[in-house]
């Protein structure tokens, strides 16, 4: 049994990978219809670490439970500044600020999608359900059932409660166990 401790690194993981995807969705076609991105961050709070690259600051942050962009003008209470005149978030025509806000399910249906076919081709071992254990007056157990899975036959091992099948012969077209 995993501990709370994996088990809160593990959501905090999955969810950092798909705000990731989400927001680059948002990032990358702000970035195409001319929009400034002042900023792109993975978690909320305070920065743990980033670069900048272009006139984009790329962050992660220490709350790792979402994550935004942030566009120049996207706030109407904030003056923009001169040299992103053309470039804000809100005057953009409302066509432009559909596709961006679109832009972040859209990566994560593509993800989902992705991520279904690339585990479909991936090599798996089929999972067949078996039976483990037989009780002694189970209805199965009385009409002598001796199989499990036709993958993997096994019966009851002797008249205990919740004793464990064994591997035996596959059972026969006219076995009363099908």
């Amino acid at each position: 049994m995993a501990s709370a401790g994996f088990t809160l690194l593990s959501f905090a993981l999955v969810i950092s990978v798909v705000v990731f995807f989400h927001e680059l969705g948002h990032l990358l076609v702000g970035k195409k219809l001319g929009v400034r991105a002042v900023r792109f961050s993975i978690g909320f709070g305070p920065r743990l670490f980033g670069f900048t690259w272009g006139d984009t600051e790329y962050r992660v942050s220490v709350l790792p439970l979402g994550g935004y962009v942030k566009f120049a003008g996207d706030n109407p209470y904030e003056e923009l500044a001169p040299e992103d005149r053309g470039r804000g978030f809100l005057e953009q025509p409302p066509w432009k600020k559909g596709l961006i806000a679109f832009a972040g399910p859209a990566a994560n249906f593509v993800l989902a999608v992705a991520l279904y076919f690339i585990l479909s081709a991936a090599p798996h071992q089929e999972l067949a359900p078996q039976l483990g254990y037989l009780q002694p007056q189970s209805p199965p157990r009385r009409r002598g059932c001796a199989t499990a899975t036709a993958s993997s036959p096994s019966t009851a091992s002797p008249s205990t409660a919740g004793a464990p099948c064994r591997k035996k012969s596959a059972p026969t077209p006219a076995s009363p166990c099908r």
